[in-house]
């Protein structure tokens, strides 16, 4: 919704607007048709009258590889402390079956004598 495909970008409400600058497609989209349109002979430009464009292929480009970027190193972090979550809430459980399996061993071993 925020790329650009359906509504423009003055046609969305001021309050929620900024939502699109966190949309890798409207970045896609920007190079796309600024790449396709830029240059071409077209009178008006549509690259500014129609769709608002405002960074260019480069920025954009840019712009994609940063946010690629920080979303690996997010989710690196992220994967590591669910990791580590996982290792506590697996080490409790094999803690826990270790202590059933020791009580059962020890009740049997009290039954037999």
């Amino acid at each position: 919704m925020f790329a650009g495909f359906f509504t423009n970008r003055d046609s969305i409400p001021d309050w929620i607007a900024w939502m699109e600058y966190l949309s890798p497609m409207k970045y896609y989209y920007e190079i796309v048709i600024t790449n396709e349109y830029e240059g071409q002979g077209f009178d008006p430009n549509p690259v500014d009258y129609y769709f608002n464009f405002e960074m260019g292929v480069k920025m954009s480009f840019i712009i994609l590889i940063i946010m690629t970027i920080t979303l690996r190193v997010l989710g690196f972090f992220a994967l590591k402390v669910l990791l580590k979550t996982l290792e506590w809430l697996i080490n409790v459980l094999i803690l826990n079956n270790l202590i059933l399996f020791m009580k059962i061993i020890w009740s049997n071993f009290n039954n037999k004598n």
